[in-house]
């Protein structure tokens, strides 16, 4: 009877011990010991809230959601966008500052256009090259005659065959004289051509050679005269 009283009670023992009333209630004060404080509780919820809403607008905002002409250069970063943030050939001439970009190396030549059409006539009435002994080239000449060709003074007399002469043309025929030491000048003037030439002549022309003397000597040069009026 009594070794069976002695394994009762370490039964028992064991019970209590192992998983009875009393281990069970240990448990229970230390996990209500443990609870979390208020503060650490809030700071977890704003932690969730915080990566959630940035993960939200990362995902949800797109070009659509942008209205279109509300972005400015102030809402972007400077050097933040890339080459490869700008479409391919979409940049022109105009979006660069002038200067900004080198000239490209000049192309080949382009073949030859077709002939223009031929241009309207002149308005020149009259023209010619006289050559310095008063010849009249015919080949560049219309409408020009030589009533008196120089004798070695310079002078020469012609006439407008077209009409009556008011505005002429002349310059020296450089082909045949020094343009930096010859000059050319001339009168359409009825009183100065009579003065020196005979009828019919209506244009005197006097051609000079300065040689560094003055006055400079008339001397028989080339040159040409235009009828302009």
């Amino acid at each position: 009877m009594r070794r069976l009283n002695r394994g009762s009670r370490r039964a028992g023992t064991r019970r209590d011990g192992g998983g009875g009333p009393n281990r069970r209630r240990s448990l229970r004060r230390a996990i209500a010991g443990r609870r979390p404080s208020a503060s650490l509780a809030i700071s977890v919820v704003a932690l969730f809230v915080a990566l959630g809403g940035t993960g939200y607008a990362a995902v949800t905002i797109t070009g659509k959601d942008v209205k279109n002409g509300s972005l400015t250069t102030k809402d972007i970063k400077n050097n933040s966008l890339t080459s490869s943030d700008v479409k391919d050939r979409s940049l022109r001439l105009r979006d660069f500052r002038s200067g900004e970009l080198s000239n490209g190396q000049r192309g080949p030549a382009g073949p030859a256009g077709p002939a223009g059409a031929a241009g309207a006539a002149g308005s020149a009435i009259a023209f010619a090259r006289v050559a310095a002994s008063g010849d009249v080239d015919a080949s560049v000449s219309k409408n020009i005659a030589v009533v008196a060709s120089p004798s070695g003074d310079g002078i020469y007399c012609l006439n407008d065959t077209a009409g009556t002469p008011k505005s002429i043309a002349l310059t020296i025929d450089i082909s045949g004289a020094d343009s930096r030491k010859s000059r050319v000048s001339g009168s359409a003037v009825p009183a100065a051509v009579a003065v020196g030439c005979p009828a019919p002549a209506d244009i005197v022309v006097a051609t000079v050679q300065n040689n560094d003397v003055y006055p400079p000597p008339l001397t028989d040069l080339p040159f040409y005269v235009a009828v302009l009026g």
